[in-house]
């Protein structure tokens, strides 16, 4: 599975954002992550096609909202 690294001069500010709002990082990134690609709109579920290249994100789990 693809795994992508996060900037290291994020990671404080995300650390400390995750922990003001009690969840993990994990989660948090996540959220902001979804909220950036439903606000643009820009990304393409079907970019990159023509490279073979595919865009897939993983519907939340209504079991990990609690």
């Amino acid at each position: 599975m693809y795994s992508p690294k996060i900037a290291e001069d994020l990671i404080p500010r995300l650390y400390w954002r995750a922990k003001s709002e009690k969840v993990s990082m994990t989660k948090l990134v996540d959220g902001i992550i979804r909220s950036a690609v439903v606000a643009k709109n820009s990304v393409s579920f079907n970019a990159g096609a023509e490279t073979g290249a595919s865009l897939f994100v993983r519907e939340s789990d209504p079991r990990d909202a609690a």
